[in-house]
C-alpha cells in the first residue's frame, strides 16, 4: 500500500512525458517523418500501411525516398502500390550503386545525383 503514491506520481510523470512527445511528434512544425524504403511489392506495400498509420496518428510524413531504385520504374510503382500518397509527399529516388557510398566524397555524388 505504501508504494501505491509512488507508482501513481510515476504513471502521472510518463503520462505528461508521453503527452510532450505526441505533441511534438504530431506538430508539423517540429516534426515530419520521411520513410526509406525499396521498390519490392512486399516493402511497398508495408510502406504504404506505415504511411498510412503515420497519418492516422496525426505525423505528418514529408516524403518518400526509394533506396536503390531502378530507373523510371520506382515511382509509378510506389504510386501503384500507394495510390492515396498525399500530393505533398516528396518521392526521391536514390539510384541503385554497384558498391555502397561510404566516405564523405562518395556521399557527396550520390548528393549530386539526387539534386
Amino acid at each position: 500500500v505504501s508504494r501505491l503514491p509512488r507508482t501513481r506520481d510515476m504513471l502521472r510523470w510518463h503520462s505528461r512525458r508521453l503527452q510532450r512527445l505526441k505533441e511534438i511528434l504530431t506538430s508539423a512544425a517540429s516534426c515530419r517523418a520521411v520513410i526509406v524504403a525499396t521498390e519490392g511489392r512486399v516493402v511497398l506495400a508495408e510502406t504504404g500501411r506505415l504511411l498510412r498509420a503515420l497519418t492516422e496518428m496525426g505525423v505528418g510524413v514529408r516524403g518518400v525516398v526509394l533506396n536503390r531504385a531502378t530507373e523510371g520504374q520506382s515511382v509509378s510503382a510506389l504510386r501503384r502500390a500507394i495510390p492515396d500518397l498525399p500530393g505533398a509527399c516528396e518521392v526521391v529516388c536514390v539510384p541503385a550503386s554497384p558498391d555502397e557510398p561510404r566516405g564523405l566524397e562518395r556521399l557527396a555524388g550520390l548528393l549530386s545525383v539526387l539534386e
